[in-house]
């Protein structure tokens, strides 16, 4: 497929994850990897279901709110409570 709004000139390969019995809703899946397994891709994206997760819950401990970009702005902050702790 080519998503035009993102990139006009490569394509993309979409992956609809379904559950068959209609109990988790539809889960999608962007990869420029044209040649990659649906079941690969899934299973890629949903490892980084769990690192997104713990960023988040990581910021909502330290009560930041900013951009990933800026994210090593916390590190100093986080090691020093991670010190504290042990």
């Amino acid at each position: 497929m080519l998503w035009y709004t993102v990139c006009r000139d490569h394509l993309a390969l979409l992956v609809v994850a379904r559950d068959p019995s209609g109990v988790q809703p539809d889960d999608y899946f962007f990869t420029a990897d044209l040649d990659g397994l649906a079941a690969t891709v899934a299973s890629q994206c949903a490892g980084r279901l769990f690192i997104e997760d713990t960023f988040k819950s990581t910021k909502q401990f330290l009560k930041v709110a900013m951009p990933l970009d800026l994210w090593s702005a916390v590190l100093p902050k986080l090691l020093k409570q991670v010190d504290r702790a042990t």
